[in-house]
């Protein structure tokens, strides 16, 4: 499939911008379907934003965008999201000199290795990263499942420019059992700063709040004021030789949305992820 062409407009069960749909990984390429691919499989829900430039170009536009962009494919991304037995996930800010996204919140995540599977690529890269050690066997159930899929485009939006890049993103969740505390995992962290500048864990509270910032290319700005959460939150920070500082840094900037530019924010995609996992606290 070329970059220019939605994958979720390919799936005709689809009226919008979501869908249910069953996948796996074979040969490190991203199967997807409508139907079930092996006995006992559990659909996943698969989203785009709204404002999603592969499914809202224009043919003229498609004119526009450089072969090399054409021809480059539909890359796979693997990201993992982390909660403490505490009750606490773990988000990074990516670092300001990445060519995409730079100084967005996302969960740790990153490109798969050739026999890797979803979460292992997750997991390589959580370690990477951020330093913590992570495997299934710290996790309730000794699993760690498929959360969802996002469709994700670089730059996001075609306000911000012609679209480079275009990803799948598979999260995994990773819910740990004791003694994986925050304080203990947050004792164990190394930050790569050449990947993440900063890193922090966020409460249920703070998720649902970061979950509920209006995402579309019409909204100019949050519609929540978010009066009852803290004027900053702490997180670790790293500089270019690799020391760590903690410091309190501003709450509203994770309420920035796309529709903003390219400042700092959550990601899109990222909000989607911890929208899913909320459901599994209800």
């Amino acid at each position: 499939m070329c970059l220019f062409q939605s994958i979720l407009d390919a799936f005709s069960s689809s009226p919008g911008d979501t869908t249910s749909v069953y996948t796996r990984l074979v040969d490190n390429r991203l199967l997807l379907s409508d139907n079930p691919l092996k006995d006992g499989d559990s659909p996943v829900l698969f989203k785009r934003p709204s404002f999603c430039p592969l499914h809202n170009l224009t043919s003229d536009l498609v004119n526009q965008i450089p072969e090399a962009s054409l021809n480059r494919g539909v890359d796979v991304g693997a990201a993992v999201i982390v909660e403490s037995c505490d009750g606490h996930v773990l988000l990074t800010r990516r670092a300001e000199h990445l060519r995409t996204f730079p100084g967005i919140w996302v969960p740790p995540g990153g490109h798969l290795e050739p026999g890797e599977e979803l979460h292992e690529a997750a997991l390589r890269e959580l370690k990477e990263e951020v330093g913590l050690d992570v495997y299934a066997s710290h996790c309730e159930g000794n699993r760690i499942p498929m959360l969802s899929l996002w469709e994700s485009s670089y730059p996001p939006m075609l306000s911000l420019g012609l679209p480079k890049r275009h990803h799948i993103v598979v999260y995994s969740y990773a819910k740990l059992k004791a003694p994986y505390t925050t304080q203990y995992l947050q004792a164990r962290l190394k930050l790569d700063p050449t990947e993440a500048g900063a890193c922090a864990w966020f409460n249920r509270e703070m998720i649902a709040a970061i979950v509920d910032a209006v995402e579309d290319e019409q909204v100019v700005h949050v519609g929540k004021t978010n009066t009852h959460l803290p004027a900053t939150f702490r997180m670790t920070v790293v500089d270019c030789v690799g020391q760590h500082s903690d410091v309190e840094h501003a709450t509203h900037k994770l309420f920035n949305t796309a529709s903003q530019g390219e400042g700092e924010r959550v990601s899109t995609g990222t909000k989607f992820a911890l929208s899913e996992w909320l459901k599994l606290q209800s």
